[in-house]
């Protein structure tokens, strides 16, 4: 399967629900901005909508893809637990990735599952210690899509 989703550069607009760690909803919006160079950069944004509004931001760098790999390592700054380390897997129409914190203190998983070359599923956890801080389900839809 050929992914669009990170392996394309490009903008992509999220929205779905983030939980809090007494697993309360909050609707959130954001986006990705994908850009390739030596590294590929992945922007990321995102932002509950309601009050208390928080915002998530990430920075990642991604190693891009050996010919023929099925897996590949990032790394990011997370301005609320520092700097942190990863791989992406890809498996078949899923994009998966592990992280971990440079402490070792939070750790988490996300995948981005792929419905069309313009729409991802995306489903996450972020762990503190041995518990959870939050999870996420949104949906990323390229810019520019019209049939949303």
């Amino acid at each position: 399967m050929e992914h669009s989703y990170l392996f394309h550069e490009g903008l992509w607009v999220a929205s779905g629900h983030y939980f809090d760690d007494a697993a309360r909803t909050r609707a959130v919006k954001g986006h990705s901005r994908i850009t390739h160079g030596e590294m590929w950069e992945v922007e990321s944004f995102m932002q509950r909508m309601k009050p208390p509004r928080l915002t998530f931001e990430n920075h990642y760098r991604v190693s891009p893809f050996e010919a023929g790999a099925d897996f590949t390592v990032w790394s990011s700054h997370n301005p609320a637990i520092g700097p942190v380390s990863g791989r992406f897997f890809l498996i078949g129409d899923t994009i998966l990735s592990i992280f971990a914190s440079e402490d070792g203190r939070y750790t988490g998983s996300e995948f981005f599952l792929s419905l069309d070359e313009n729409l991802y599923q995306n489903r996450g956890a972020l762990f503190k210690d041995q518990g959870r801080i939050s999870s996420w389900a949104v949906k990323l839809a390229r810019a520019g899509r019209t049939d949303e």
